[in-house]
């Protein structure tokens, strides 16, 4: 489901290859995810692929595709969240989170985001010497967005 929910933000961003949906959409199903909508979908060519039965076959599963805002900052997280376990690298992520906050609206909480890992990554590819520290820094801070936007109170 993971890769069907980040396919979603990607196709909300208008960032998801159309003719990648038929085999997402089987894997998905081999996986034990099922919808009409996701079968139909399954059952397709590459090039007869359709952004409208995903967005179909998203809603069935209840996961339906998020606006613009949402995927941004579900896509912040999740480089967040990658940074943490290791599995992006942290001048990628860094740079990723900077990017999507950017395309968030504005609020002290962002704008603070923005600064915050533009800096780091500055820091990270101005002082090579110090990527230790940033990285150590890229976590904390990664810790911190992760933290604000799981905890309501935070804001």
């Amino acid at each position: 489901m993971d890769r069907l929910r980040r396919a979603a933000v990607r196709l909300a961003l208008a960032n998801q290859p159309s003719e990648e949906l038929p085999m997402l959409a089987a894997e998905a199903l081999a996986a034990g995810v099922d919808s009409p909508a996701l079968r139909e979908l399954a059952g397709l060519s590459r090039s007869d692929a359709s952004q409208d039965l995903f967005i179909q076959a998203m809603t069935e599963l209840g996961h339906p595709i998020p606006g613009r805002q949402d995927a941004w900052r579900r896509l912040m997280l999740w480089e967040a969240e990658a940074l943490l376990e290791g599995t992006r690298q942290p001048y990628q992520a860094g740079h990723e989170i900077y990017w999507c906050a950017c395309h968030l609206e504005r609020s002290p909480h962002i704008e603070s985001v923005i600064v915050e890992f533009l800096g780091l990554w500055s820091t990270w590819e101005d002082r090579p010497i110090d990527r230790e520290a940033t990285e150590r820094a890229m976590r904390e801070a990664a810790a911190r967005l992760l933290a604000h936007h799981q905890n309501p109170q935070a804001r």
